[in-house]
């Protein structure tokens, strides 16, 4: 009798996420050691064997980088199969019907951030569920599908992972939040005119609801405030908007966390920035174009297109320095034009969240880590001022 052993194979290895952050971290500490200590040499060695072997060194480490990058991320699948079947469990105990759709649930997140929207988003499902999706006969009476439509999406917007949440309920009454936020000394004026930034920050404050009954799934005055302060404790935001009748759309904005991308370096004033290489449309040189006063903006013609021009030296407050080059962004389906004194060239960066103190300032994404020269900063035309 003849007996085939079966041979074992283990295809996936567990590993603590306090482990693997110890690991990145020596990674990362290697990359930049790298580009920073180790690069600059060829500019003073001579040997040319030498001059191969660190920009070998260089690229291997960048190529370490990558991949252990990739173990801190993770899959929105998992979340978003606990958020759908959470959300029917609400509908059913409200008594309401509803249609949850998601979308973009292969969009890969490192686990700390997805850690920390984990709460936000059920908060968000459940204000969806309980505040917006109407009863199965008042929406019949409204015209309106029987069954309510939650929609959870993940995309990717330039440097960011946008996650929403939108319902086609009864919208946000701004009306009853004013007065709410009147009783509560939170505004002065109650026939004062709210932006939306207004009304999330009326919402997110600790004890606000607008819920005359305290239940099992609303009404505690809790939610909104953990919602924008675990996001923003990521270094992410928070937008709102609503449409009286037709629904409520929450977005929450995470910024991606360390990486490495190809980008175009140059040097605008006595500042090394990094542009994303698929956001450049164009170089133009200073001589080629003329540019335009308008009003206190100022323009260039680009294929008889206007295009503003974003000047940086302005916006930072930084030296004043004539510029060499017009660059052409792209962003979305606006173009825009940013004066730059110097071109560097495209190279493989790694990129750094921006530590707390600087996470508002407008246009600037990250620090970029530039092979053999000074740290810089990444471009992100989004985050405009």
């Amino acid at each position: 009798m003849i007996v085939l052993k079966q041979r074992l194979r283990i295809h996936t290895v567990k590993i603590k996420s306090r482990d693997l952050e110890k690991l990145f971290n020596v990674v990362s500490n290697l990359a930049t050691f790298v580009k920073c200590r180790i690069f600059p040499l060829i500019n003073i060695v001579s040997d040319d064997a030498i001059r191969d072997t660190i920009v070998e060194l260089e690229n291997i480490s960048i190529s370490i980088y990558r991949e252990v990058s990739k173990l801190k991320l993770t899959s929105l699948e998992p979340l978003f199969k606990r958020l759908k079947k959470s959300g029917y469990e609400i509908a059913q105990k409200l008594g309401k019907e509803v249609n949850i759709i998601v979308r973009g649930e292969n969009i890969l997140l490192d686990r700390v951030s997805v850690n920390a929207i984990i709460d936000p988003l059920m908060h968000l499902i459940r204000n969806a569920i309980d505040h917006g999706i109407e009863r199965p006969d008042e929406r019949l009476k409204l015209g309106k599908p029987r069954k309510g439509l939650v929609l959870i999406e993940a995309f990717k917007e330039g440097l960011r992972i946008i996650i929403k949440v939108r319902d086609d309920g009864k919208g946000i009454d701004v009306e009853k939040v004013k007065r709410r936020a009147f009783e509560l000394g939170l505004i002065k004026d109650i026939n004062v005119k709210l932006s939306w930034d207004d009304v999330l920050r009326i919402l997110a404050t600790p004890g606000f609801s607008t819920k005359d009954n305290v239940s099992e799934v609303s009404g505690r005055g809790i939610g909104m405030d953990v919602v924008v302060r675990n996001v923003r404790s990521i270094g992410g935001d928070v937008k709102l908007l609503s449409w009286k009748g037709k629904g409520t759309e929450i977005r929450l904005i995470l910024p991606l966390t360390t990486l490495v991308m190809d980008s175009l370096i140059v040097r605008i004033s006595n500042t090394l920035f990094a542009i994303p290489i698929n956001e450049v449309v164009r170089i133009l040189s200073r001589e080629s174009i003329q540019v335009k006063s308008l009003g206190v903006c100022q323009i260039i013609s680009l294929n008889n297109k206007v295009l503003p021009v974003i000047d940086f030296m302005d916006v930072l407050n930084v030296n004043k320095e004539s510029s060499t080059y017009f660059i052409v962004l792209r962003n979305g389906s606006s173009m825009y034009a940013i004066p730059a004194s110097e071109i560097l060239g495209i190279e493989s960066i790694i990129i750094k969240p921006l530590p707390k103190l600087l996470r508002n300032i407008p246009y600037i994404g990250g620090i970029a880590i530039i092979k053999g020269r000074d740290l810089g900063f990444l471009l992100d035309i989004r985050k405009g001022a």
